[in-house]
């Protein structure tokens, strides 16, 4: 196996918080698959709910710890060394991002060497689609702006209780010219955000479901489907583990280029393209 695969594949480990003490919790996701299946029995249609895109992201992470010995935090914010069957030692941030192996340095997201300045400023940058592979059509995505263009020009992970919510959706709607994907992601507020995520994803009416969500409309119950499919929304949750999210919002623009929190000029941040 060459050495970028072999980095590539315990950059991925590593992110998805496998072979760690620390290792994150997969809270959100479970909170969804239990609000799915209250709901269901609510509906007294106990049927078996397919596995989801999210919980098979993580499981297919198992098999590239195979070759891990082991691996141990070290006493320095967010670094773990990892030693594999070949002896071969790697020291990575615990999101997978950066390793480095002997005297080689790996961007671990975008599978490539960082051996010039060029190399370090373009590490700022990871597309979505590139290190996973996953589009935002593949995840609980509202598109609100500029809806005529093929993608968006930012995406957005947000919390459909969050308190933030209501300057955060001023700001976005005041952006005309710009697409701008809404990701559906209940991870920060527990159960009581992903029982209100799958109401919205699974709602007859997704434009008001749209509308509960820009106007931080918490309370108000649409009308939901009695089958409906959550994989967009666990796939959603699965990036943001293997992202390593931790609150929110969280932007990516169309650069690739990842900023947690609200930037302090959105339109500034849109066409960023480093650090």
């Amino acid at each position: 196996m060459s050495i970028k695969r072999k980095v590539t594949k315990i950059a991925l480990a590593v992110s998805l918080g496998l072979c760690h003490p620390l290792a994150m919790a997969n809270s959100g996701l479970d909170a969804l698959l239990e609000a799915n299946k209250s709901a269901k029995q609510a509906q007294t249609q106990p049927e078996k709910m397919p596995e989801s895109e999210g919980k098979e992201l993580i499981k297919n992470a198992f098999s590239m710890l195979n070759d891990i010995v082991w691996s141990q935090a070290l006493p320095v914010k967010g670094m773990v060394m990892m030693v594999s069957r070949d002896g071969t030692q790697v020291l990575a941030s615990t999101d997978g991002r950066i390793l480095v192996k002997g005297g080689e340095v790996f961007d671990g997201w975008n599978s490539s060497p960082i051996a010039t300045e060029a190399n370090a400023k373009a590490a700022w940058l990871a597309k979505i689609d590139k290190v996973l592979g996953v589009s935002v059509k593949d995840m609980a995505a509202y598109y609100i702006g500029d809806l005529a263009k093929t993608e968006p020009d930012l995406v957005v992970f947000v919390d459909p209780l969050s308190k933030l919510n209501a300057d955060l959706f001023n700001k976005l709607l005041s952006i005309k010219d710009k697409q701008i994907a809404l990701l559906l992601t209940p991870l920060v507020n527990g159960k009581e955000a992903a029982i209100r995520a799958r109401e919205l994803w699974c709602a007859k009416d997704q434009s008001e479901s749209l509308r509960l969500l820009v106007n931080s409309d918490f309370t108000t119950a649409p009308e939901t489907l009695e089958n409906c499919d959550i994989k967009k929304l666990s796939t959603t949750i699965g990036v943001t583990q293997f992202l390593q999210i931790r609150r929110l919002p969280y932007f990516v623009n169309g650069h690739g280029l990842h900023n947690v929190g609200l930037p302090d000029s959105l339109t500034d941040f849109i066409s960023q393209t480093e650090k």
